[in-house]
């Protein structure tokens, strides 16, 4: 019967072996000699995007009072494409901005509700600002 050898028994024999065996063996490889490389120096492209893209507000300047601002009544779109929807809802109008406020559960869930049954198209924030516009204007 063939004696079965490890997997390991040819290192083992390597590592046994006498030292000028080992050297004659191994040869260091030929170092490499670097070749020489034409580099061709050419010029950045630079891509400017057009002028409507860019919107620059300087940070030094004073802003207008609240009250002097003309606020556009319809939302602004901007007039260059873009992926996806345009930006035609409250979140994008700069009338508009989000606020939070506490209000009890069982209110926020009957408005709500009501807000569903009526189905004009009126949401939780278009009844608050109206409420809101009629309290100032007492």
């Amino acid at each position: 019967m063939a004696e079965k050898k490890s997997k390991f028994a040819a290192l083992a024999d390597l590592h046994r072996a006498e030292p000028d065996i080992l050297e004659e063996t191994v040869t260091p490889p030929a170092p490499i000699e670097p070749k020489p490389v034409a580099v061709v120096h050419e010029a950045p492209t630079i891509v400017e995007p057009p002028a409507a893209q860019v919107t620059i507000t300087p940070t030094a300047t004073p802003r207008p009072a609240r009250a002097a601002q003309a606020a556009p009544s319809t939302p602004v779109v901007e007039e260059y494409p873009r992926r996806g929807r345009p930006p035609t809802g409250k979140r994008s109008n700069p009338e508009w901005r989000l606020y939070s406020h506490y209000l009890k559960r069982q209110t926020q869930r009957a408005a709500v509700a009501k807000l569903q049954a009526l189905d004009d198209g009126q949401d939780l924030s278009d009844v608050i600002e109206e409420l809101l516009q009629t309290w100032i204007k007492k």
